[in-house]
């Protein structure tokens, strides 16, 4: 899950599989590639591990996000620029 506090965020995906960003404040525009995603059983501390991936790799312009769907779990990898 990407946790987004403070600021109201649009999402906008494009068919490269691109994901853009813009705040309401400043109209900044944040660039994300999917680079990779997995669907799997769900395991209830999985965002646990994001956090950390998400931590650890932020000054890599690494982001991982994480969505429930019923028993399934997924992943997302994501890039930005």
């Amino acid at each position: 899950m990407l946790i987004i506090l403070n600021i109201v965020k649009y999402f906008l995906a494009d068919e490269g599989g691109y994901l853009y960003m813009s705040d309401k404040k400043s109209k900044n525009v944040v660039g994300l590639k999917l680079i990779a995603c997995k669907t799997f059983t769900k395991y209830s501390e999985m965002y646990k591990v994001v956090d950390f991936l998400n931590k650890s790799l932020k000054d890599k312009n690494i982001i991982f996000g994480l969505t429930k769907k019923g028993d399934k779990m997924t992943i997302n990898i994501y890039q930005s620029y």
